[in-house]
């Protein structure tokens, strides 16, 4: 038997895994193996984005997670900004249906534990109200992207000027 962790990662995009991946391996002692559940090839109806990780939670039941050690949902916390309707008109229908939380859901930033905790509610309620045992959610803000210019711009640079808040960071990193 293995002493490896087990973890399963549900995430917007395959980027995401290469960056949590990096996160992990530089503060996790114990060696572990990660498996991304979401996005996954062999079920293109799911999609990617946000809208592939709230469908996945939607469909949650899968046995096989019972051989994990650790799950994390992954979600940029710039979803809070985000519609339902932007996930097509199924998903729309499953809101009023599944009781979810609204979106958008973002609070005035600074702070961004406030949107954090909002989105949180928006998840949970997504995986039908709770937080299952052994889950984590990976809120990056606002999003994974962020970590990125984070650890790779020196703390001077102009792009990492509240940083938390801002939401085109991600898209000017091309620039």
């Amino acid at each position: 038997m293995s002493n490896e962790l087990r973890i399963a990662l549900v995430a917007e995009g395959p980027t995401d895994y290469v960056v949590i991946e990096a996160a992990l391996r530089a503060i996790l002692q114990p060696a572990f193996v990660m498996l991304q559940l979401q996005p996954e090839d062999t079920k293109p109806k799911m999609g990617k984005g946000w809208c592939g990780v709230l469908k996945w939670c939607n469909e949650r039941i899968d046995p096989t997670l019972f051989g994990f050690d650790l799950v994390i949902i992954h979600v940029d916390v710039d979803v809070a900004t985000k519609k339902y309707a932007n996930c097509g008109s199924s998903v729309e229908n499953w809101v009023n249906e599944k009781s979810w939380e609204n979106l958008p859901c973002n609070k005035p930033c600074p702070p961004v534990s406030d949107t954090v905790n909002a989105l949180e509610d928006v998840i949970k309620s997504w995986l039908g109200g709770i937080k299952p045992n052994h889950t984590v959610f990976c809120l990056p803000a606002q999003s994974s992207g962020t970590w990125l210019a984070s650890a790779l711009l020196p703390p001077s640079d102009h792009l990492l000027i509240n940083t938390e808040c801002n939401l085109t960071l991600e898209s000017r990193l091309a620039l």
